[in-house]
C-alpha cells in the first residue's frame, strides 16, 4: 500500500542534523529517510546503493555517521524508529478511513455498555516538537545574549540606565556587539574617572566603539564634544 508523509521543514531546518552538518551529509541524510519511507523503512544500504541512490561517493566517515543515525540488523538492513512510528499512524487513519472515519467517542456509559471504545484524543505532535525546538533556540540565544551582555556591562562599569541598555543592545547586530566588546577595554581604560566616561546607553547609541581612543581627562574634557574632536582640538 502506497502511503504519503508529512514532511516539516521548520522541524529539519532546526534539528541536530541540518545543523551540525555539511550541506552533502544533509542531502544523503534525507534521500536516506525518503528512501526508507518508499521501502516500508527497511532497506539494506551499502556505499555503492547510496551512489546510485544520490550520485555521491560517500566515505566511509560519512557513511559511519549515517550509520550511527538509524538502526542497523545484522544483515545490514537500516531502519528508523520514527518513521516506522509515523507508518504504522498512517496505516491506522487509512485503516478508519476506509470504515468511515475514527470511532466516536462515547456519549455516556450506555455507549460503553454497548461496546464503543473511548478514543483519547491524540497530540499534536509536530506542534509539540516544534514549541520544543523553539524554545530550546530561544534558550541558547538568551543564554548567548546574557552571557555577551553581561561581559559589556562588567567591562564598562559605569552602570546607568541596565533596562535602555539592555534594550539596545538586543537591536544590536552580532557584528556590532562583538564590535563593542572588543573596543570596550580601550575605552575604559581611555576614561579611568567615571564622570569623563560616555553613560553605556550613549556609547553604544553613537557607535563610539569605532573612535579612534583619546584619553580623556579634566584637563582635556569638553562638554557635549567627543573624543574624535578633543584630539582635533588639542593638535
Amino acid at each position: 500500500m502506497a502511503l504519503g508523509f508529512k514532511f516539516y521543514p521548520q522541524d529539519w531546518w532546526n534539528s541536530d542534523t541540518y545543523y551540525d552538518e555539511l550541506p552533502e551529509f544533509r542531502y544523503i541524510y534525507l534521500e536516506l529517510i525518503f528512501k526508507l519511507y518508499n521501502e516500508d523503512n527497511r532497506w539494506k544500504v551499502t556505499q555503492s546503493r547510496l551512489l546510485r541512490l544520490t550520485g555521491i561517493n560517500v566515505s566511509d566517515e560519512v557513511f559511519n555517521r549515517l550509520k550511527s543515525k538509524f538502526s542497523v540488523d545484522e544483515y545490514g538492513v537500516w531502519s528508523s524508529e520514527s518513521i516506522d512510528k509515523r507508518i504504522k499512524s498512517m496505516r491506522a487513519s487509512a485503516e478508519n478511513g476506509k470504515k468511515g472515519g475514527r470511532p466516536k467517542k462515547p456519549r455516556n456509559n450506555l455507549d460503553q455498555n454497548l461496546g464503543y471504545e473511548q478514543v483519547k484524543p491524540k497530540h499534536n505532535l509536530p506542534l509539540e516538537i516544534e514549541t520544543k525546538i523553539e524554545t530550546k533556540i530561544e534558550s541558547k540565544h538568551n543564554k548567548n545574549f546574557d552571557s555577551l551582555f553581561d561581559q559589556f556591562w562588567d567591562k564598562y562599569s559605569k552602570k546607568v540606565g541596565a533596562a535602555k541598555v539592555k534594550a539596545k543592545w538586543i537591536k544590536m547586530s552580532e557584528q556590532d556587539k562583538r564590535k563593542a566588546l572588543d573596543a570596550v577595554d580601550q575605552y575604559v581604560k581611555s576614561t579611568p574617572e567615571l564622570k569623563y566616561r560616555k553613560n553605556p546607553l550613549t556609547w553604544l547609541n553613537g557607535k563610539h566603539w569605532e573612535d579612534e581612543s583619546v584619553s580623556v581627562t579634566k584637563d582635556n574634557w569638553k562638554v557635549g564634544l567627543d573624543p574624535r574632536t578633543i584630539k582635533l582640538m588639542s593638535s
